[in-house]
């Protein structure tokens, strides 16, 4: 759990669920119920227009012929309700117009609620709870253990990191800050030494090894390993790979929570290409103002999930695209991990040995074309939004494909 005890997700589901049930009641109630003549003043006022009492010009604002009209009270239970009078003598009138919800969709609506609560519940009573205060990373050191599956330990993380952000608010620890910004600080100070197209390879050939269907691959580290160093598509990335290492320990050792590879790697893919995108556009402003510049108008990359699992092995051959891949190739890879034409498209620096490469492999799809098109346009602008927040969300679903 985190370090400050927040109400549990069962019972904040199953108290939406009452608390959903109660108001639309209520609402069902209240709708049929006369309300204060001051409450619907101005509603009533709108409707009769009001000029003292108007009961003499019933003719002139109301149709009589519609059978939703007629005297003081009638209407359909589920239609507007018009009000055929004004009496400022009068103590209560009923609103007007009102709309009111058939019971059925009432209590459908709360049941559903309530079926929500029950699956959470179930599904926390499958899930054993983590004896660390920390959290969502606990999931991924138990999975080390083998105390919990993998996929078991993702799902756990994804459960839990939707109720961080409140967590956070009463004291509990950052902890993708926490990772963040110890490689921010080794990019800045020039000592991380990895280049934007090697991490996004490494990545993206981490990533497309993910077979659904048969439940293997995928984010999880594995490229560490000899075996998939040695494979002719991760060429040259062993050095990246030492470096990694490095930064996983020295995360480790300031932060003293034990980041696993696999969140390493993806936090360095992005805090790189989102800190090479700062220094372009920062490069493009007046001396001194910077970091208004990037403040004002830099695209900032979204907060990734952390407490993702490491393989204990290499992942099965034949599944990542390469030299002498069809543009089909590089975009079925794309399918499974969730990206799109587009997003494959933004990935072209780590696909192939070289982006032109890449671009001139792809573009044999003509439907490709005219994405590079746009890209070329995007990056000939000052921000380069299109182009950059595209690239940084295909980082991020890149980050969720797992097992």
């Amino acid at each position: 759990r985190m370090d400050r005890v927040t109400l549990p997700p069962t019972m904040t589901w199953g108290l939406a669920g009452l608390i959903g049930v109660v108001c639309l009641l209520s609402a069902q109630g209240v709708a049929q119920a006369p309300v204060s003549l001051a409450a619907v003043h101005a509603p009533v006022g709108r409707v009769v227009q009001q000029a003292g009492h108007v009961q003499a010009h019933r003719a002139r604002m109301l149709d009589s012929t519609n059978p939703r009209q007629g005297a003081l009270g009638s209407g359909s239970a589920h239609g507007p309700t018009f009000v055929e009078s004004y009496d400022p003598s009068a103590e209560w009138v009923e609103a007007a117009p009102q709309w009111t919800m058939p019971p059925v969709v009432t209590l459908a609506g709360g049941l559903a609620m309530m079926g929500m609560a029950a699956a959470l519940a179930l599904h926390r009573r499958l899930l054993p709870r983590p004896a660390s205060k920390l959290e969502p990373l606990p999931w991924a050191m138990a999975a080390t253990t083998g105390a919990v599956s993998r996929r078991t330990a993702l799902l756990g993380s994804i459960a839990t990191a939707g109720f961080a952000a409140p967590a956070l608010a009463f004291g509990g620890r950052d902890f993708y800050g926490e990772f963040t910004r110890v490689i921010t600080q080794k990019y800045e100070a020039g000592t991380l030494g990895i280049a934007f197209a090697d991490i996004l390879r490494l990545v993206f050939h981490d990533a497309a090894s993910y077979d659904k269907d048969q439940k293997t691959g995928g984010l999880n580290g594995s490229i560490r390993f000899p075996e998939e160093l040695a494979r002719p598509e991760n060429a040259g990335l062993a050095p990246v790979v030492e470096k990694l290492l490095d930064l996983q320990q020295e995360i480790t050792a300031q932060t003293g929570v034990p980041i696993s590879f696999a969140d390493t790697e993806i936090l360095a893919c992005q805090m790189v290409v989102a800190l090479d995108f700062k220094k372009l556009l920062q490069s493009k402003a007046e001396p001194g103002s910077e970091d208004q510049l990037y403040n004002a108008y830099g695209n900032q990359p979204r907060r990734l999930r952390v407490g993702r699992v490491d393989a204990q092995g290499p992942d099965p051959e034949g599944l990542v695209p390469w030299t002498g891949s069809s543009p089909a190739d590089f975009l079925a890879a794309g399918r499974r991990i969730g990206l799109a034409k587009a997003d494959i498209c933004h990935l072209a620096p780590g696909l192939l040995m070289s982006e032109a490469e890449a671009e001139a492999v792809l573009s044999q799809d003509g439907s490709l074309q005219g994405v590079f098109v746009d890209i070329g346009r995007s990056k000939e602008t000052t921000t380069r939004t299109n182009y950059e927040v595209t690239l940084l969300n295909a980082i991020g679903r890149m980050g969720m494909a797992a097992v």
